[in-house]
């Protein structure tokens, strides 16, 4: 989890993982502290031929929007074309980038340059 590899990392103890999965963080993160999270923690995270799996929401994706103004904390949404760019000037490459079948969250899927 994010408390986690922020520890670990912290403490010069960054895990070499094969493959890193991370949902719903984009939908928090500013688009300049989102590269940086990437290019810090997740690059530091994965092995040399690891693999970083992520998804953001996109807006307007059909919630009613009461439902999105009631919520506690305001979402940042990133399209699939953003969610691309940020994670490659971020130090990784881009293998594969969709919108899942419901069309809610762009998926990518991205590896060490």
């Amino acid at each position: 989890d994010v408390l986690n590899l922020r520890e670990l990392v912290g403490q010069g103890k960054i895990p070499k993982s094969d493959v890193l999965v991370e949902i719903g963080l984009h939908e928090y993160r500013e688009e300049d502290d989102m590269r940086a999270w990437i290019n810090h923690y997740i690059n530091g995270a994965l092995s040399d031929h690891g693999v970083y799996i992520t998804s953001s929401m996109r807006s307007h994706w059909g919630l009613p929007s009461l439902t999105m103004d009631a919520a506690v904390w305001k979402l940042i949404y990133k399209d699939l074309k953003k969610t691309v760019n940020i994670i490659n000037e971020s130090g990784l490459s881009v293998i594969e980038s969709f919108y899942e079948p419901m069309g809610m969250h762009g998926i990518v899927v991205a590896k060490k340059k």
